[in-house]
């Protein structure tokens, strides 16, 4: 097990039924007696609620595959929509956005239409005539 790169590497499953090159495990015995860890992907993050981090290429989950225990590693957190991404004079807040994100760590306006509403305009029959 001290041939695997714990940052890179795990120990594989049946290790205690394989044998390295020589009297001692080397680095050459790397693919005998090691998997390599899985790189962060996609599908380890709720697309609802997260994005894979800018550098979830170089980050490594626990073990061979990802699991939802690789959340935090892999994974951040979308924006939820809040008010300041609706220009006040034009859109509101939609009413469910306590349930709405943003489509990455931050709102900007690309993300207007999930989060706002257009306001209605003035129409004539609004007032009232005399």
């Amino acid at each position: 097990a001290d041939v695997c790169p714990s940052a890179t590497h795990v120990p594989k499953d049946d290790l205690a039924k394989l044998y390295c090159a020589g009297t001692s495990c080397a680095e050459a015995d790397l693919a005998t007696c090691c998997d390599q860890r899985a790189i962060c992907a996609a599908n380890v993050c709720p697309s609802s609620t997260h994005v894979l981090k800018d550098n979830h290429a170089k980050r490594y989950c626990t073990g061979t595959s990802c699991r939802d225990t690789d959340l935090a590693t892999c994974c951040d957190e979308r924006a939820p929509c809040e008010a300041d991404v609706c220009p006040s004079s034009t859109h509101l807040l939609k009413e469910n956005h306590a349930k709405l994100h943003c489509a990455g760590t931050s709102c900007g306006d690309t993300d207007l239409a999930t989060c706002c509403d257009l306001r209605a305009t003035c129409a004539a029959d609004v007032c009232p005539s005399a």
